[in-house]
């Protein structure tokens, strides 16, 4: 049945989808890579990508993502610091790239299904797919594919949802003689923390400067840019204080940023917004 089968891989040119698209050869499909051209990296992983297909046997395409990419997730992340947020950039890059305009691309070009090299598992319920952990927790990566939808998770496969970490690096030695790097949590933030890649492109940092304040209101002092902190950040906040103090308040409108001990920065509620249902909200209770 596999023989028959076209599969459009997203390749990054790291081991993970590399070992992923091996697995799929050997089961028989008839497999494509893609990789997506994004900004603020180095040519060096087109370079790799290009090579690993070679190796395997593949056709490759790179697809420019560029433009779209600055928008919908560079601009997004920017702007979530800025306004007080803290912005999950991985999944939202997943729904709107990855699983989004790649995975339309493919589908456009003929392919029935879409693959990628992510730790994790698919399971269908009464015509219905939704994601659960890898066999290994350890590295499952369920979270950052929280967003992608259901009618795009029924065309995928995720050939890594059985190995560890430690099996890909091992078995993937014949296919990938490079050094496998380290996985880095905002992939376009490359020799920069996420604080100076926001400040270089804040045009006006002074306008995002204020006052850190303990929860009571007294100024403990002066700080250099709201982007600076998180929610529940304890380090580096350069305070002098008997205790340790977290972040539990920001304020965009005003630039404060509030500060208490652990007890008093908890809260009873929080919102949410954006929910992925990949069942209506009355079926959870079935499952």
């Amino acid at each position: 049945m596999a023989k028959n089968k076209k599969v459009a891989l997203a390749l990054s040119g790291g081991v993970d989808s590399a070992f992923a698209a091996r697995i799929l050869l050997e089961k028989g499909y008839t497999v494509e890579a893609f990789t997506l051209k994004i900004p603020f990296l180095s040519e060096g992983y087109l370079e790799r990508a290009s090579f690993l297909c070679g190796k395997l046997g593949v056709t490759h395409h790179i697809i420019d993502t560029e433009r779209k990419f600055k928008k919908n997730i560079v601009k997004y992340f920017i702007d979530s610091y800025l306004e007080g947020l803290t912005p999950n950039p991985c999944a939202r890059c997943n729904r709107d790239i990855k699983f989004g305009l790649l995975f339309k691309e493919t589908r456009k070009r003929g392919f029935d299904l879409f693959a990628t090299g992510h730790y994790v598992s698919l399971m269908g319920k009464g015509g219905k797919f939704y994601i659960k952990k890898a066999s290994y927790e350890n590295n499952s990566q369920e979270y950052f594919l929280a967003l992608v939808s259901e009618s795009v998770l029924k065309h995928c496969l995720f050939p890594l949802a059985e190995y560890s970490k430690k099996d890909v690096l091992k078995q993937a030695k014949k296919i990938y003689p490079f050094s496998a790097p380290s996985s880095r949590e905002v992939c376009f933030i490359r020799n920069k923390d996420y604080r100076e890649f926001i400040s270089s492109a804040v045009e006006d940092n002074s306008l995002y400067e204020g006052l850190i304040r303990y929860y009571d209101g007294k100024i403990l002092k002066r700080h250099s840019g709201i982007y600076n902190y998180t929610y529940g950040q304890r380090e580096g906040l350069g305070i002098s204080w008997s205790v340790p103090l977290y972040v539990f308040g920001i304020n965009s409108k005003t630039k404060d940023v509030i500060v208490a001990e652990r007890g008093k920065a908890l809260k009873s509620a929080f919102y949410v917004s954006g929910l992925n249902w990949f069942y209506p909200a009355s079926d959870y209770d079935n499952i």
